[in-house]
C-alpha cells in the first residue's frame, strides 16, 4: 500500500466520520423540528375545538330562542284564531 493509499484511506474514514456526524446533527435538528410542529399543531387543534365548541354553544343557544320565538307567534295566532 502506498502513501497515497493510505492518505485515500484517511480522507474516506474522515469524510465518513464527518458525513455520520452530520447525518446525526441533521437527525436531531429534524427530530427537533418535528416536535417542534407537534407541539404546533396540538397547540392549533385544542384552540380550534375550542372554537368549534363556543360556535356549538352559540348555535343552541340561537336554536332555543328561535323555537321560543316561533312556539310565541304559533301560540299567538292560535289566539287570534279562536
Amino acid at each position: 500500500m502506498s502513501l497515497q493509499d493510505g492518505e485515500d484511506v484517511l480522507v474516506t474514514q474522515e469524510t465518513t466520520r464527518t458525513m455520520s456526524v452530520q447525518r446525526s446533527v441533521g437527525d436531531i435538528d429534524a427530530r427537533r423540528q418535528i416536535d417542534e410542529l407537534a407541539q404546533t399543531s396540538a397547540a392549533a387543534h385544542h384552540s380550534t375545538m375550542e372554537r368549534i365548541s363556543h360556535v356549538q354553544k352559540q348555535q343552541n343557544e340561537i336554536a332555543s330562542k328561535t323555537s321560543e320565538y316561533l312556539q310565541l307567534q304559533y301560540d299567538k295566532q292560535l289566539d287570534l284564531q279562536e
